[in-house]
């Protein structure tokens, strides 16, 4: 069963690593392209959190995707060396607090101070805001509960899993919940 388990989250990572050259809509020309500084995460940080840079979409997509993969393979790495004994398919695969708490958050937070690093793409900050806050109001909401299941976890996320589907960051969706 924990083979089942563990096969279906590597082909849930493995969509999600699929979308990630699907992130940006490439459409809009009229965004500016980002500078060498801001590609490297060398970018100001504003005063709300978001770093000051504005790279294009594409850009933004591409380092975003990154990013999302990134820590999606740390996440899995985390629940590989989980016993789990969860059916493929469902959700309410079993994870002990001390997971979510050493892996999970971890993950997610810095998830999301990368993507805050990243900046926004012009025309596009208040939308990645919202996307942004939403994460930080799941990883807080998933701090104050206890987590048994990968759906805890995932119930947090759900408004970032909804906003990242409106800016085209499906490999950042979480789809737990």
């Amino acid at each position: 069963m924990r083979f089942l388990t563990g096969m279906f989250v590597v082909a849930a990572i493995g969509l999600m690593a699929m979308s990630a050259g699907c992130g940006g809509s490439g459409t809009d020309s009229s965004t500016t392209p980002s500078s060498s500084a801001t590609a490297e995460g060398g970018g100001e940080e504003a005063s709300e959190g978001l770093a000051s840079a504005s790279p294009d979409k594409n850009t933004y997509a591409k380092q975003a995707g990154v990013v999302c993969h990134r820590e999606g393979q740390r996440i899995l790495a985390g629940l590989e060396s989980e016993t789990n004994e969860g059916s493929p398919g469902e959700f309410e695969v079993p994870v002990s607090q001390e997971l979510a708490d050493s892996v999970l958050i971890p993950s997610v937070e810095k998830e999301l101070g990368e993507l805050r690093e990243l900046g926004a793409p012009s025309g596009e900050r208040k939308r990645i805001e919202a996307m942004l806050a939403a994460l930080q109001q799941g990883v807080e909401k998933d701090k104050e509960i206890e987590i048994s299941s990968l759906a805890d976890f995932g119930r947090g996320l759900a408004r970032f899993d909804e906003l990242a589907r409106l800016n085209n960051l499906n490999v950042c969706i979480f789809g737990l919940a």
